[in-house]
């Protein structure tokens, strides 16, 4: 006879295996994300220490990046995510890294983060900060203070250029990148 938290185990592992091969969400699952230094062939949604987000900002291929710090639950974030969407299909991977970071709890991937990708159709992935504001400074070059959204533009030798602390607009984004990719920026 099986017993109740037997049970109960089973089923939240076999939810667990139909979310991951996106059979709940009525959608194709999300790639799973990249070992460090590998590139990324699909979209993915990935929770990620800040350990593990500090050595992603690091890996910066020697170009400027732009990091948009958001969550679900945030109006302004969402007010704002069509900017970075068209940043990120006006400027290429190749010349502007682009990490987009959720602060949404990581227990919250399946239940609120995918399905707002998904919905909005993001075209790039989405790192799950799964950590604390203030263990941000030990392992990034900047600290974050804990409201979102947050926009950092670093430069190709990863310091900081620009962060913005509110809701922010394209043009933003096309003001502080712009010099990086001319010559004429830090």
């Amino acid at each position: 006879m099986t017993t109740a938290p037997t049970m109960r185990a089973f089923e939240i592992l076999a939810l667990a295996a139909l979310c991951s091969a996106g059979l709940l969400s009525g959608g194709p699952a999300l790639a799973e994300a990249p070992e460090a230094g590998e590139p990324a062939e699909e979209r993915f949604i990935q929770a990620v220490s800040p350990e593990e987000l500090g050595k992603i900002v690091a890996e910066n291929g020697d170009r400027p990046t732009l990091i948009n710090f958001w969550a679900t639950w945030c109006p302004p974030c969402l007010k704002e995510m069509p900017e970075f969407v068209r940043f990120v299909e006006e400027y290429p991977d190749e010349k502007v890294r682009f990490l987009s970071v959720s602060v949404d709890h990581p227990d919250t991937i399946e239940r609120r983060v995918r399905p707002y990708v998904e919905e909005e159709d993001l075209p790039f992935s989405v790192w799950v900060y799964a950590g604390m504001p203030d263990e941000a400074a030990e392992h990034l070059p900047f600290a974050l203070g804990g409201a979102v959204p947050v926009t950092v533009v670093l430069d190709a030798n990863g310091e900081v250029v620009r962060l913005w602390e509110e809701e922010i607009v394209f043009d933003d984004l096309e003001t502080a990148v712009g010099p990086l990719l001319s010559g004429d920026g830090a």
